[in-house]
């Protein structure tokens, strides 16, 4: 063997102890510095000597090409082990993304696109059920822009999100150019095609169509009017008390109200009027306006608008004999049905009681 041949494999040897020496961390790694950013001196005085001594003794000179692995090219650092001294590394865009799609905000948010995709698959089918209806057209347009704003309020920005969102969206534009669609044709036909009237609310009660706690709070205003005798106003404030009491309920269970929650509150009538049409009473009773002081019962009059009772201002009942007239006003304005009056204590008598 050359004397060149010799000294290359020499300095080869070199080279691979040298690098085993790097990349050996001894048999306490948790205790032991790195050897690539500590110093010399602490990283011996870590680390243990009988261990590193039976590894160096282990390679043979004359046969460290079938002991020592081959290393192409200069050693890097990511051919070396580290410990658990180095620095830990930053989070990568997976770590990342996975925590905000774990997020409870996140998690609402998901929640909340489901009742928006249950409720636009709802308005699709009733659209293709009441197509042929005059307005259920325009009962969907509005349900559709409804939506449309449930939608834009969801701000939460994980791909997730972002995805279910488009997709929503991507549907509502669909159902609104179906919508488009079947308002042209309705537009050619003309007049000539038939015009179908849904007249099933009298024959059904609109209250089947409230969920159970509608109908439960609806009932039990109609009762405390018709049955218990309450006035308008005791009446009334039943039904206005009604959502606060199941808004109140559903905010036990849960931070925010979700769709469906909030359509039962909405289902729930706010004024006497409105519930009795729900159990289709409005035909079927007469609204007497009662004195407040002497009790005196005034019938509705209809000379204008059969729909629109009208009452005396102010009782003219003389309660005792001899004493004077009343005068009690028995009407006030109703905020909730544009400032009109309405009286202040009613009685509400069904017709059959009379029959």
């Amino acid at each position: 063997m050359s004397d060149s041949i010799r000294d290359a494999q020499s300095s080869r040897a070199a080279a691979e102890m040298f690098l085993l020496t790097l990349a050996d961390e001894g048999p306490n790694v948790n205790r032991q510095l790195s050897p690539l950013w500590a110093s010399r001196d602490e990283f011996q005085r870590t680390l243990e000597q009988p261990g590193l001594q039976g590894t160096l003794e282990d390679i043979v000179m004359h046969d460290h090409e079938n002991l020592v692995p081959t290393f192409d090219g200069a050693p890097t650092l990511k051919s070396s082990h580290h410990s658990s001294g180095n620095p830990t590394p930053a989070l990568s865009a997976n770590n990342k993304k996975s925590k905000y799609e774990r997020s409870q905000y996140t998690s609402r948010a998901i929640t909340i696109l489901d009742d928006i995709s249950k409720s636009v698959e709802a308005c699709s089918a009733n659209l293709q059920r009441d197509a042929q209806l005059p307005d259920a057209l325009e009962h969907a347009r509005k349900r559709i822009a409804q939506l449309h704003r449930k939608l834009d309020k969801v701000k939460r920005k994980t791909p997730s999100i972002l995805e279910e969102k488009e997709r929503i969206r991507r549907r509502l534009l669909d159902l609104n150019a179906q919508l488009n669609e079947m308002q042209k044709e309705r537009t050619t036909s003309g007049n000539n095609s038939p015009l179908l009237y849904d007249s099933s609310h009298h024959f059904e009660p609109l209250v089947d169509n409230q969920d159970p706690p509608a109908q439960i709070a609806t009932f039990i205003g109609v009762v405390s009017a018709v049955m218990i005798g309450a006035g308008r106003r005791m009446a009334e404030f039943i039904l206005k008390t009604m959502p606060i009491m199941l808004r109140s309920a559903f905010e036990i269970s849960s931070i925010e109200i979700d769709m469906q929650q909030q359509h039962i509150l909405d289902q729930i009538p706010s004024t006497l009027n409105t519930a009795l049409s729900k159990f289709n009473l409005s035909s079927k009773t007469v609204t007497y306006a009662v004195c407040p002081a002497c009790h005196c019962t005034y019938p509705p009059a209809f000379p204008l608008d059969p729909n629109k009772p009208e009452y005396p201002s102010v009782c003219n009942n003389f309660p005792n004999l001899g004493s004077d007239l009343c005068g009690i006003p028995l009407l006030e304005s109703d905020a909730d049905d544009g400032g009109n009056p309405v009286p202040i204590k009613t009685f509400v008598s069904h017709k059959t009681v009379y029959l």
